[in-house]
């Protein structure tokens, strides 16, 4: 019976360990995919097309980023250019978000929903009011690697 209980408690150690290891290999490779790409904005999807406002605020969220270029640099760095942005910034890995410019007016947080060499999707919150029409939901942008 002794035997049985530490086999057990060797086991479920195991799984931690095993689960632990996982997610830090996890978000390495997240951090190695975002930085030895340089990701190109292809297209958007709202998680509401009845909803006017959201549509809308879409829209303007499509036509800014039509063409834009972001590039990640593993000291924290990014650059984002197209032919109306030429912006640069901070950005961090939390969970799994992508969060660019932390602490500022201009910090945006993005679900990172799935990514690898080829393609990115990520997740955008969108709410607000567009001239009284009110909007509340999300984009789902997608990206692919140059």
């Amino acid at each position: 019976m002794k035997n049985r209980t530490i086999f057990f408690a060797l086991a479920f150690v195991a799984l931690i360990i095993a689960f632990s290891a996982c997610e830090k290999e996890e978000k390495n490779n997240t951090l190695d995919l975002l930085v030895n790409n340089v990701w190109v904005y292809d297209s958007l999807t709202v998680s509401d097309e009845e909803s006017e406002g959201l549509v809308i605020a879409a829209a303007f969220l499509h036509y800014g980023f039509n063409d834009c270029e972001f590039d990640f640099s593993s000291d924290g760095s990014y650059t984002v250019n197209s032919e109306l942005i030429n912006n640069a910034g901070v950005w961090e890995l939390s969970g799994n978000s992508l969060i660019l410019d932390k602490g500022t007016e201009d910090e945006m947080e993005m679900e990172i929903l799935s990514l690898n060499d080829e393609t990115g999707e990520f997740k955008v919150p969108l709410e607000g009011d567009f001239f009284t029409i009110p909007f509340n939901g999300y984009a789902t942008l997608i990206f692919n690697s140059k």
